[in-house]
């Protein structure tokens, strides 16, 4: 046996470099998920899913606008993904709870608590093009402060989305005067309950 042989094998530095670069884009992706929080009542759709609202919410808009994404964070990350979004003529906020998502979507979050549902900054009453709201617990004193806040946001002529329990079907409608749409959301943790989408307006995504 020679020394020869007893010597490790090493990779090329650009390889190692290649490699290092690649370890450290992975840390970065880990470190940026947000993983549901079950007691803050959170279920994050599937992508797939949330694609097709971002791509729905986008068209709504007809051009240009503001968005107003109530209690679904996922959705946040996958607008980029659409063709027709465009960050100078699409506006997106995001009223949410969770503070994780005020460190990950710093421009877009607005901190927001359904228990309070006029707790939002005065300038961003009726302002909304499109609001798309999914409250965070299946309950009717839930829907119905999100509801106030649905209000509160929209435009007198704003299309509004809702993502709920079918169960909740009667008063989406009773509230803000919403239909149950054909279209079937999927989360990427399967729900017990049977979950639809609503809306005030023809889709064409849903």
């Amino acid at each position: 046996m020679t020394d020869s042989d007893d010597e490790v094998p090493t990779l090329p530095s650009d390889t190692l470099e290649i490699l290092r670069q690649f370890q450290e884009e992975q840390q970065r992706i880990a470190e940026e998920i947000v993983t549901e929080d079950w007691q803050l009542s959170q279920f994050w759709y599937s992508p797939e899913t949330a694609r097709q609202l971002c791509r729905e919410v986008v068209d709504a808009l007809r051009g240009k606008g503001r968005i107003a994404c109530i209690s679904c964070p996922t959705l946040i990350q996958y607008f980029p993904e659409i063709e027709q979004y465009d960050r100078d003529t699409v506006s997106v906020s995001l009223f949410e709870y969770d503070a994780r998502f005020a460190k990950k979507f710093p421009s877009e979050y607005i901190f927001y608590d359904y228990r309070h549902p006029l707790a939002i900054p005065q300038e961003l009453k009726g302002v909304y093009d499109v609001v798309i709201a999914d409250p965070p617990f299946l309950s009717d004193e839930c829907l119905l402060k999100t509801a106030q806040s649905v209000r509160f946001l929209a435009k007198p002529d704003a299309r509004i989305l809702l993502c709920t329990g079918t169960i909740m079907e009667q008063k989406a409608e009773r509230l803000l005067g919403l239909h149950r749409l054909n279209y079937e959301p999927c989360h990427a943790n399967n729900l017990s309950n049977e979950f639809s989408c609503f809306a005030n307006y023809e889709t064409k995504f849903l």
